[in-house]
């Protein structure tokens, strides 16, 4: 049914005598053929005769509306079964952005970075592969954007494509890079869409290379075309003219106005990414009234030290939030914090006293409480403050700052922005380092965003000298929690090797760890089992397969060998990770003894093993025939279909709009259960456990500042 593709190299063309392609633009092929070969999807196969080039792609480049292109393997081909695409589209256009849990973003990112085929359908407004694209730059990530870019090179074929790939480098503060960005071609899908922004991309880039008469002749000729867009229109005739614009309030328009003058230009809440390159180009600070900076322009802003201090403060702050967790983040808030000036603020450490930023909080009427402060802010002192503390005092500073991060609900953005301190914490790394010598921990941040010289009176992170630090074990509790939210294992291992470990923190440090290796579980087995097999001559798969369904194990039925066997045992195997909870009896009498705080959160603990598929007894685990609000009776009847329709993508994008807006703290127990059961349900196991394990630590920090005795037991 469709069209047939000539496949055949143009240079090839002319030596058979084939028709050029500038002689057949005037033939015309069916409008269903044509449709069809519009739509039709990027195939690699192999090279032509006698070509040096490497594979010859045909078909449409344009759209890449079918083509399983990716940057990882991500969670399968099958991913999209059942899906539309008019629908996906358009429900990964209206995800919330920022995603309050961390471990929601990554499962995102994994799903929009992995090569799967897409949903089936066609829409309008974008293409399949440009959409993925629009909700990596919602997310702040333009590196997968620019990744995939380098891949496929569908910004020469694709207009959405095009202008997605001149946003990433305009996020990155790269206006060069963005304005050698392709134009994109007539005949493309989405260059009517995208024609304004290319227009004003245009105007942009003439004005940046001082070509103010090209600009200005571009405006007049596009007139239509920008009139939509008249805050840029009346910026950049201003700079094109070599006019500095003026800026002011409505008030200060009605004034001007009235007296007969030249009114300023009046900035909205919310400006577009073209809009901020123009401010930055005319060298006008952004509204510290501005409510939405796009994810992707955070980069720019953050570096950008003309703006005022609340506002790069902000951007430094989303641009560090929004690096994975797990990866060491790039010292852009870092130096910010340190560069900027702060003295418009209070600093809230001067009493040690601060006020929650909550609804009921009234400013001013405590003594000795300061006023809230914007969380950016906050976490600029919080980062002076450690850095600024003696190395023999900084793991005591580190603790203090995420007890008081906390109280303001800001701990889990501490524990991030902490992460280089976090790592250099350690009694042997204290008495092994040489002076003055930061951590080598064999990944640092960006070298590009490192000063040369620290500021006066501002310490290297790390610890500086030989004497080795002593650390509390209330400290140790608030530390060995950030670690271990971090994941980095190596450190908590330091940090409790001389500690005593409540049963608490042993489920919690333990938890996560990966299933036990088929060779494990054969060194496991019983003597007896084990006695008539004869494992060394046959392989591993007949071995299994003669041990027999008993013990757990995969087994081949008629003792299958060679690639049938091997084919078995390159499936993912069976979760065999030990229950956390060994003593369901112990467990339930310290749940009944147990005071508020640490009820509370074994309460939270259940909830994650529940969702997680462990096994709980009937009176510890939580009981859904309860009735269910109709709005909550909906959202479980939602997942219910999906899980058993195994429609991951689906799922995954419901469970993303349903609790990505979120924080973990304001989720009930059944909605922890509803979204890892979801994500069990549907073979995502390792990606349920990671949330799981994201989520237990947020639930263990509040616990590790107000009964630290539940995780580290003092002598």
């Amino acid at each position: 049914m469709r069209a047939p593709l000539n496949i055949i190299p143009f240079v090839m063309q002319d030596v058979i005598g084939a028709k050029s392609p500038a002689s057949q633009t005037g033939e015309k092929l069916a409008p269903r053929i044509a449709a069809r070969q519009s739509k039709r999807a990027v195939r690699a196969v192999a090279a032509a005769p006698g070509s040096e080039g490497g594979l010859v792609q045909v078909g449409s480049l344009g759209t890449l509306q079918d083509a399983p292109v990716g940057l990882e393997r991500g969670y399968g081909p099958d991913l999209w079964r059942g899906a539309r695409l008019a629908f996906i589209a358009d429900q990964m256009a209206r995800l919330p952005t920022p995603l309050a849990l961390d471990g929601l973003r990554d499962i995102e990112l994994t799903l929009h970075r992995g090569a799967t085929a897409a949903p089936i359908g066609t829409v309008d407004g974008t293409s399949w592969y440009a959409a993925r694209l629009n909700r990596f730059l919602a997310l702040g990530d333009t590196a997968s954007v620019l990744a995939l870019e380098q891949l496929t090179g569908a910004a020469r074929a694709d207009a959405y494509a095009a202008q997605a790939l001149a946003k990433a480098h305009l996020g990155r503060g790269e206006p060069a890079a963005a304005c050698a960005v392709p134009w994109p071609n007539k005949r493309l899908v989405g260059y009517g869409d995208t024609l304004p922004f290319f227009m004003r991309l245009l105007v942009y880039c003439q004005l940046r290379n001082g070509e103010f008469e090209k600009a200005g002749l571009a405006l007049e000729l596009n007139e239509k075309t920008l009139g939509a867009d008249r805050l840029f229109r009346d910026i950049a005739y201003l700079m094109a003219a070599q006019v500095t614009p003026v800026f002011g309030t409505t008030e200060q328009v009605e004034a001007a106005k009235q007296a007969g003058n030249e009114p300023p230009l009046v900035l909205p809440n919310e400006l577009k990414p073209l809009h901020i390159a123009l401010l930055q180009l005319a060298g006008q600070p952004l509204p510290t009234s501005l409510t939405n900076i796009p994810a992707y322009m955070t980069a720019s802003i953050a570096a950008d030290y003309g703006q005022v201090p609340l506002v790069q403060l902000q951007a430094a702050l989303a641009h560090a939030v929004a690096v994975p967790r797990r990866q060491m983040p790039h010292d852009v808030f870092s130096q910010t914090a340190q560069l900027v000036d702060l003295s418009a603020w209070p600093d809230p450490y001067a009493t040690l006293t601060l006020l929650p930023d909550t609804d009921e909080a009234e400013q001013g009427e405590e003594p000795g409480v300061e006023a809230p402060l914007p969380p950016a802010v906050f976490l600029a002192y919080s980062l002076r403050r450690v850095d600024m503390a003696e190395p023999a005092a900084q793991p005591r500073t580190l603790a203090d700052v995420l007890r008081q991060a906390n109280s303001v609900g800001l701990w889990a953005q501490a524990t991030r922005l902490l992460h280089d301190r976090l790592i250099a914490v350690s009694p042997e790394a204290a008495a092994l380092e040489p002076a003055n010598a930061p951590p080598d921990d064999g990944v640092g941040p960006d070298d590009s965003l490192e000063p040369e010289t620290n500021e006066p009176g501002i310490a290297a992170p790390g610890p500086q000298t030989g004497e080795p630090a002593q650390i509390s074990d209330a400290d140790k509790s608030v530390l060995v929690t950030a670690m271990a939210y971090l994941g980095l294992r190596p450190q908590v291992e330091s940090l409790t090797a001389s500690a005593v470990l409540d049963e608490t923190a042993q489920r919690v440090l333990n938890y996560g760890q990966t299933p036990v290796p088929l060779d494990d579980l054969l060194a496991a087995l019983a003597e007896s089992d084990l006695a008539s097999v004869d494992v060394a001559p046959r392989t591993i798969s007949e071995a299994v397969s003669e041990i027999g369904t008993e013990t757990g194990l995969p087994t081949l039925e008629g003792g299958a060998t060679g690639e049938a066997a091997a084919s078995v045992f390159e499936m993912p195997m069976a979760d065999n990770r030990p229950h956390p909870i060994s003593n369901f009896a112990a467990y339930e009498a310290r749940l009944a003894t147990a005071g508020p705080a640490l009820q509370k959160f074994m309460r939270r603990e259940l909830a994650i093993y529940q969702g997680l598929n462990f096994e709980l007894p009937g009176e510890l685990a939580i009981d859904f025939a309860a009735p269910l609000s109709d709005a909550e009776d909906a959202v479980q009847k939602r997942l219910d279909k999906l899980v058993t329709s195994q429609w991951t993508g689906d799922l995954l994008l419901a469970l993303i709009a349903q609790f990505g807006g979120t924080a973990s703290a304001q989720m009930t127990d059944r909605q922890l259960v509803q979204l890892l059961s979801a994500l069990h349900g549907v073979g995502l196991t390792d990606a349920a456990h990671e949330l799981g394990g994201a989520l237990l630590a947020l639930a263990t920090a509040e616990l590790s500042i107000t009964t630290p005795d539940a995780l580290i037991v003092s002598p």
